[in-house]
């Protein structure tokens, strides 16, 4: 070996020392690699490590590359609503990522082929690993500015409410354009029906308009609510549901087509009894019959108790405001039969029945209990009371130490017979407390009446007045109660001191009404109430009877509310 090569060698092996003790980085695809080679071997020994290293990076900047991507349909196409860009690569088992943001996609971007609304540059590139990622495919895709088809008119307007059914279509004012409609939310597309849906519940209605050449109609909504119309049929004192039987009930005019009864379901303490169910009319308006009496906690006269009237305390000693409270209960348990549909209520009460409809709605707190309550219809109902509630504080005063006076007299010997009369006419029971409460002067009717400012406005109140029948003619079969003063005291007829005391200074012909409430007395006024009067003047009406006038009930409803017409 010469100097020369001898030198070259020296060299050579420095340089290849001085290598091996430098930090080698290798950095590929944000990868770093470093490699801290000590070497104590020969030059050939030394170089074979370093190969160990360099030979991956030759191999992954050498690797193959994915196929890229073809969008179809392809760049520059455009579109009129919407359009969906796909993309495929040739590269088994590649995925292709898009963004449609500008930026190029990543390993993270999305694998949704994406859907354009609007003018839109499309991005595709194709991965798998082992393998470089594909080029970045690019499109540009253009929405055609079209003339939009007029906008369909719903018909009814958005905001109709039904019955029982109700259809919804809907026209465009474009000539050849094709209304769609959907009713389960979602806006209507090319394959929605063209038929007008027909409604059996509350939903809402969607239309749209198309047409060829032209870009889709904006979406016209509708919303329209079934209404559940309800008559809640309130008896009055000394009564039970079966006052309503002819008008809620056995009334061949409202049975439905195929002749089967309606069915007009008892509600007592908030719950039907025997879980019946309710079977509309043929208006399609339901009809539920409240029995009072789940609060009877007070005493009468003689300490007269509930329990005592063979289950029948029928609400007669019950509060104005107990009374409220059933009625409460019973708009709640229908409510709740009906939990899908706009429940409207309209109360009809017959005497007490009327006041109990009251007391329900002057409660203070509002609720959404009286707010389905659109309607009442009261007749015979004693608003500013009765003179003939003043016996009640009359047989009062003639007992001694709780007792009756011996011998009882004409006034106790009537009261009997009103407890247990004959079969022909409805007895009454006058030691109950209600009939306090409905004495023109009483305390309890007073400060009751104050609280009408409580009832809502909306409510409209439809009143049946009757007159022409004295004070005191109970029933048709039966006498007047009150004699004139040339007939003085006999059985079957109160004394002249009762009669004095009840009537206070008036004749029962200037007492005229339906026998039991005065015809004035049937009425009340609120300024800030819509309260329409209807006023029967035969003299053929018995309170007793009212119930029974169907045809003077029916018009006044119809004229409150407008699924009852």
């Amino acid at each position: 070996m010469n100097s020369k090569q001898m030198v070259d060698g020296e060299e050579g092996e420095a340089a290849a020392y001085k290598l091996a003790r430098s930090k080698v980085e290798i950095e590929f695809q944000n990868v770093e690699l470093v490699a801290r080679l000590h070497f104590s071997t020969t030059l050939m020994h030394r170089l074979a490590i370093l190969c160990c290293f360099l030979i991956p990076i030759v191999q992954q900047l050498t690797a193959a590359t994915v196929a890229t991507p073809k969008l179809n349909p392809a760049s520059g196409a455009t579109f009129a609503s919407s359009l969906t860009v796909s993309a495929s690569t040739t590269t088994s088992g590649a995925t292709v990522r898009y963004t449609t943001n500008g930026s190029d996609p990543t390993s993270s971007s999305s694998t949704t082929a994406p859907t354009l609304t609007a003018t839109a540059t499309v991005k595709a590139r194709a991965f798998k690993s082992g393998m470089a990622d594909s080029a970045v495919a690019s499109g540009t895709y253009t929405k055609l500015t079209l003339t939009p088809v007029a906008t369909p008119t719903l018909s009814p307007a958005s905001g109709a409410t039904f019955a029982s059914s109700l259809t919804v279509s809907a026209s465009t004012t474009t000539s050849g354009a094709t209304v769609r409609y959907t009713t389960n939310g979602s806006d209507p597309t090319s394959g929605s029906t063209t038929t007008a849906p027909t409604l059996t519940a509350t939903a809402t209605v969607k239309a749209r308009a198309f047409k060829s050449g032209m870009a889709d109609s904006a979406v016209a909504t509708g919303t329209y609510t079934q209404i559940v119309g309800v008559v809640l049929w309130l008896h009055g004192m000394n009564s039970d549901p079966d006052t309503w039987k002819t008008a809620a009930v056995d009334d061949r005019d409202y049975w439905p087509n195929d002749r089967t009864p309606i069915i007009a379901p008892i509600i007592l303490s908030g719950k039907v009894e025997g879980n019946q169910i309710a079977r509309k009319d043929k208006k399609g308006i339901y009809h539920f019959r409240l029995k009072f009496g789940s609060k009877d906690t007070r005493e009468g006269v003689e300490k007269t108790k509930a329990k005592d009237q063979k289950g029948q305390g029928s609400g007669d000693f019950s509060s104005f405001e107990d009374l409220g409270l059933e009625v409460l209960d019973a708009v709640t348990c229908i409510r709740g039969t009906y939990p899908t549909a706009q429940v409207q209520i309209m109360l009809v009460g017959h005497s007490r029945g009327g006041i109990a409809a009251r007391a329900f709605l002057q409660r203070p707190e509002p609720s959404s209990e009286k707010a389905s309550i659109v309607a009442v219809v009261t007749t015979g109902t004693p608003h500013t009371g009765s003179p003939l509630g003043r016996i009640y504080k009359y047989l009062e005063s003639t007992l001694k130490n709780g007792k009756r006076p011996s011998p009882q007299g004409a006034d106790w010997d009537l009261v009997d017979w009103f407890i247990d009369p004959p079969l022909w006419f409805r007895g009454v029971d006058v030691r109950r407390p209600t009939i306090d409460d409905f004495t023109v002067d009483s305390s309890t009717l007073a400060t009751f009446t104050q609280n009408a400012a409580n009832i809502p406005r909306v409510v409209k109140f439809g009143i049946q007045q009757y007159d022409g029948v004295s004070l005191g003619k109970l029933s048709t079969g039966a006498q007047n109660i009150f004699g004139s003063d040339s007939q003085g005291e006999h059985p079957g007829r109160l004394s002249i001191t009762a009669s004095n005391w009840i009537c206070d200074g008036l004749t029962i012909v200037q007492l005229k009404g339906d026998g039991i409430v005065p015809v004035g007395n049937q009425n009340f006024s609120s300024p800030r109430l819509q309260i329409t009067p209807k006023l029967n003047s035969s003299g053929k009406i018995l309170h007793t009877d009212e119930p029974k006038q169907k045809g003077d009930l029916r018009s006044l409803m119809e004229l409150l509310v407008d699924w009852w017409k």
